[in-house]
């Protein structure tokens, strides 16, 4: 069993949760039994789970284990905590598709998704699997660059957010200022609309830019899940040596 500290903002009035997970190595069962027994712990009232991240099971070598990730998406649609990892070991993957993944879950779960970081408690996998140095240094900084990423993929969420609203207040100007225009200075081109035709286009036309307006205000107030906008205000991504 692992603990958490969750302390969604600074605030000197606020007293920090303590959280309760389930650690749950996910070898020698099957993922229909690691989902079970991750939901009774879940209703007795823990947090969720905390899965292992190796390459083989240390001590282990020959036992049956599932994949990281795998198991975390599989845990995130069938049970009902949060679901993350004690912890993930940042050699094994690409910063920005470890990036691409903890964002993709984290919006998947609906923001059950807990993200933590390590750099590795067991070097001989670096050396029998050629994925990195076993140098303290460099795995430190490969540490560093993976947090980076996760960083960078977020404010790109970010950004597209803020575009999609400026873009959403630039067609309603635009169209807002175009339909004024033409009722003071060109009214003979708005005679067609008179027709009982003219009149069903309008109709039409309306419910078009009625409907792209509508799709542009929706999309620019998705909100993320509140334990994702939680994170942000938080320190930087849980870093740890790897379980």
């Amino acid at each position: 069993m692992c603990c958490r500290i969750s302390t969604p903002a600074p605030d000197l009035h606020h007293t920090a949760a303590m959280d309760f997970q389930l650690f749950l190595p996910q070898m020698r069962m099957s993922l229909p039994t690691i989902v079970e027994r991750v939901q009774v712990g879940v209703d007795a009232g823990l947090g969720g789970v905390a899965l292992m991240d190796h390459l083989a099971p240390p001590m282990a070598e020959q036992q049956p284990m599932w994949d990281a990730m795998v198991a975390a998406t599989w845990l995130g649609a069938h049970t009902t905590g949060t679901v993350g990892h004690l912890v993930l070991c940042d050699a094994f993957r690409h910063p920005a598709v470890l990036a691409r993944q903890a964002v993709s879950l984290d919006h998947a779960t609906g923001g059950r998704f807990e993200l933590g970081l390590g750099w590795g408690s067991v070097p001989d996998e670096f050396d029998t699997f050629g994925v990195g140095s076993t140098e303290p240094r460099h795995r430190v900084s490969r540490l560093a660059e993976s947090i980076r990423g996760d960083v960078r993929m977020r404010l790109r969420v970010e950004v597209g957010r803020a575009r999609i609203r400026t873009s959403a207040r630039i067609v309603v100007a635009v169209t807002v200022f175009t339909i004024v225009f033409m009722y003071v200075f060109s009214r003979p081109l708005l005679d067609v609309y008179d027709t009982a035709a003219g009149q069903m286009w309008l109709l039409v036309i309306l419910a078009i830019f009625g409907l792209g307006g509508w799709m542009l205000n929706h999309y620019s107030q998705i909100e993320m899940p509140e334990r994702f906008s939680a994170r942000r205000s938080r320190t930087p991504q849980t870093a740890g040596r790897n379980s």
